[in-house]
């Protein structure tokens, strides 16, 4: 009897939390600021667009992200190249994925944040990011390395100058991220001597002999480029 009591206490005080949590996430504003019990990991999640944005703590990059069904009613949300972030619950709770907690970790809704999209940069800005870009490719992977786009036609364009942006700063991460494993910067650096932005009817990376194309659309918000974890990815399996 006295174990039956607790059993059923403990169900009660689970369902309980499970409320809360749901509860917070139902309050949590359109665009708000998660994080674990202990602080050791945070983000922003947007949903004030057509598409949710996500943006980790102590990185610049936004990514795009698509919600998924998943067993037993919950629903995932993914990121372009398919990896897991987060997991929602049937009662609302989160599950936070990445590197650091492959297997998961609880998050909770701390505070309201600030819109994920600033204003386009001007364009020498961009020009400038774009030849940083250059300069730290051909460092990392000890080749002439080129960053091409069509940085002229942006000078009047405030879309496409955040476009570009944005690909080239993703582009530079992925390559960083290559350029720390060893099988795979030699495998890109035999062969990649350019990284092409150019536009297309869908976000995505190609190649064209020894250039690298990363292609961008006008449209989708922050899904008209790649992520620097999908352009990681192609350059590995594209450049080896």
């Amino acid at each position: 009897m006295f174990a039956s009591r607790r059993h059923i206490l403990t169900i009660a005080v689970w369902f309980l939390a499970t409320l809360g949590i749901a509860h917070a996430f139902d309050r949590a504003p359109k665009i708000a600021h998660f994080s674990t019990d202990a602080r050791d990991a945070g983000f922003v999640l947007d949903e004030s667009g057509s598409l949710p944005r996500v943006r980790f703590d102590g990185d610049q990059e936004v990514l795009a992200a698509w919600w998924r069904p998943a067993a037993g009613g919950d629903r995932i949300l993914v990121r372009d190249d398919g990896v897991l972030i987060l997991r929602q619950n049937v009662g609302g709770g989160l599950t936070l994925f990445t590197a650091q907690f492959p297997m998961g970790v609880p998050v909770t809704f701390d505070r309201p944040a600030m819109p994920l999209e600033g204003p386009p940069p001007p364009i020498d800005t961009l020009r400038d990011t774009a030849r940083e870009a250059s300069a730290n490719a051909t460092s990392r992977l000890g080749v002439p390395v080129r960053f091409e786009g069509a940085w002229d036609s942006a000078s009047d364009d405030a879309g496409l100058r955040a476009i570009l942006f944005d690909a080239v700063q993703n582009a530079d991460a992925a390559i960083r991220t290559i350029s720390a494993d060893p099988a795979a910067r030699a495998g890109v650096a035999r062969s990649l001597r350019a990284v092409r932005f150019m536009q297309g009817v869908r976000a995505g990376v190609t190649r064209q002999r020894n250039a690298a194309v990363i292609v961008y659309t006008l449209e989708h918000g922050v899904a008209a480029r790649p992520s620097s974890y999908r352009m990681a990815n192609e350059l590995k399996l594209q450049f080896r």
